[in-house]
């Protein structure tokens, strides 16, 4: 399929499937102004939990919410509490397509709190073969973008329910 008629293709089908209220009212990710790319990030206050705890807990998280956690983590260092972690998650446009779109995942721990950051996110129409393409194209659907927004706050929302538990080797009491 020539290059414009899959781009073509992919605004229609996106644009056609985003018409509920609740992606339409979603708001978009915010820019990094720096970086230009879009880039969602918090810091969580986790009183009364260690550093080390906290890496503990996001990386069960992320081994329960990944595939396959020693494919798509591309950094893990307990000593800094830093770990990153390449994933992805589908978004159904319409027309029956399904669009992936990878992002990258680093959160920071530090006693007591810790950081996410969701960024480079990259969109891949599945079965296509036209390969990744970062989501700051100048001719992306806001309906796509919100839809975008509204998954990665999803992502975002299991991370922190995950980081509020301790960790299963942490809580002695089974």
């Amino acid at each position: 399929m020539p290059r414009i008629h899959a781009v073509a293709l992919l605004g229609a089908a996106l644009a056609l499937g985003a018409g509920k209220a609740d992606v339409q009212e979603a708001a978009p990710i915010p820019k990094d102004p720096t970086t230009g790319r879009y880039s969602l990030q918090g810091v969580v206050q986790a009183e009364g939990a260690t550093s080390a705890e906290l890496f503990a807990r996001a990386r069960a998280w992320v081994a329960q919410t990944y595939r396959s956690a020693q494919d798509v983590v591309q950094l893990e260092d307990a000593s800094t509490g830093r770990l990153v972690a390449k994933g992805n998650f589908e978004i159904r446009g319409g027309l029956g397509m399904t669009v992936t779109i990878w992002h990258l995942l680093t959160i920071e721990t530090k006693d007591g709190r810790y950081r996410y950051t969701l960024t480079d996110f990259e969109s891949e129409l599945v079965g296509n073969g036209t390969g990744r393409k970062p989501v700051e194209d100048p001719g992306a659907n806001p309906k796509f973008l919100a839809k975008i927004g509204a998954e990665a706050r999803t992502v975002v929302a299991g991370l922190k329910a995950a980081m509020q538990k301790p960790t299963p080797a942490a809580d002695k009491d089974w």
